[in-house]
């Protein structure tokens, strides 16, 4: 369980803790006598904490010097919350704003449950989501692309990927323009690291490209990007597991020396 704040920190949490250690919900600093909530409190008292979350977003988005104020910090195991009722819309729609636009304005989102990260229940659709993102980045420019993958900490290496040199993705950053399929192998690429950071599994999604799956072997998320079967995508939401990956991957992996 996440440790309780100290009367000094500038912060409200809201924790949904699920499994054998559940116990409460709770909102506020324990110093400002807030009650906790039962964990099987009404779905709707635990959505009425994310709409307070949402409309502390709004507010510091509204007023900037808000933010000086210290860090909102939710404690929440998503797919617990969402378990309760799936089919939510308002539920769904809430947390994406807390998850997506809270960052912007120091709202963070922590994972009670540090090295079980939650999945969303969406997480297998990973790939179907990733191909109709791309299908709308093909119209970004691709300085633009490039520019967002920089954002991420990419350098040039992804361009064997692309089936380019690194000169090459150079270029594009200068405004160099692409052929068409360098610009839809572009997008998607593109899509691929928007949908792996939006599924909240990963902190750093370059480095995680760039991870071994095993100690004992080179093979990493690129490679399987490389040969395009979505194994990169249902390794990032879960479906697979790493030795899972490498096992369609390269059968033989366990037995090459």
């Amino acid at each position: 369980m996440a440790p309780e704040p100290t009367p000094d920190e500038p912060a409200v949490r809201l924790e949904v803790i699920s499994g054998p250690d559940a116990k409460r919900e709770f909102l506020g600093r324990v110093a400002m006598g807030k009650q906790a909530l039962p964990t099987d409190a009404p779905l709707n008292a635990l959505m009425d904490q994310l709409r307070r979350a949402q409309s502390e977003i709004e507010r510091r988005n509204g007023t900037p010097e808000a933010i000086a104020e210290g860090q909102f910090v939710i404690y929440l195991d998503e797919a617990a919350l969402l378990a309760r009722d799936p089919n939510n819309t308002e539920l769904h729609e809430l947390l994406r704003t807390v998850l997506h636009q809270g960052r912007a304005v120091d709202v963070a989102v922590r994972n009670p449950h540090p090295g079980a990260p939650s999945l969303p229940p969406w997480a297998p659709e990973a790939t179907r989501r990733r191909n109709e993102l791309a299908d709308l980045l093909v119209m970004t420019p691709v300085a633009e692309l490039v520019a967002r993958l920089d954002e991420q900490g990419w350098c040039e290496e992804y361009a064997g990927l692309l089936g380019v040199t690194e000169e090459v993705v150079a270029g594009w950053r200068d405004g160099e323009a692409a052929d068409g399929p360098e610009h839809v192998r572009l997008a998607r690429f593109v899509a691929t690291c928007v949908t792996v950071e939006e599924l909240g599994t990963v902190r750093n999604v370059a480095v995680w490209f760039r991870t071994p799956l095993h100690p004992s072997r080179s093979c990493t998320p690129l490679d399987l990007a490389r040969a395009d079967t979505g194994l990169e995508m249902a390794y990032a939401s879960g479906e697979r597991s790493a030795e899972a990956a490498l096992d369609e991957f390269d059968g033989r992996w366990r037995t090459r020396e």
